[in-house]
């Protein structure tokens, strides 16, 4: 795979409608504890590592697939 590669496939409608549905799952999560936080510590922690592990996929750059 190649840069522009990785790139096009950014851009495609299909990664970019997966990306949607992904930044709507962090915003969830947000907002679960925006609105529930301290009532359950393992919750808030299960919470904030989905939130976490969300975001690192949608920062991903090039050079962190790449083989090169």
């Amino acid at each position: 795979m190649t840069s522009s590669d990785f790139t096009d496939w950014k851009r495609h409608p299909i990664t970019e409608a997966v990306f949607t549905a992904i930044y709507n799952r962090i915003q969830e999560g947000l907002e679960k504890l925006g609105a529930t936080a301290g009532q359950d510590p393992i919750m808030d922690s299960h919470t904030s590592g989905v939130i976490r592990g969300l975001r690192e996929l949608t920062e991903m750059e090039w050079t962190e697939v790449s083989n090169d």
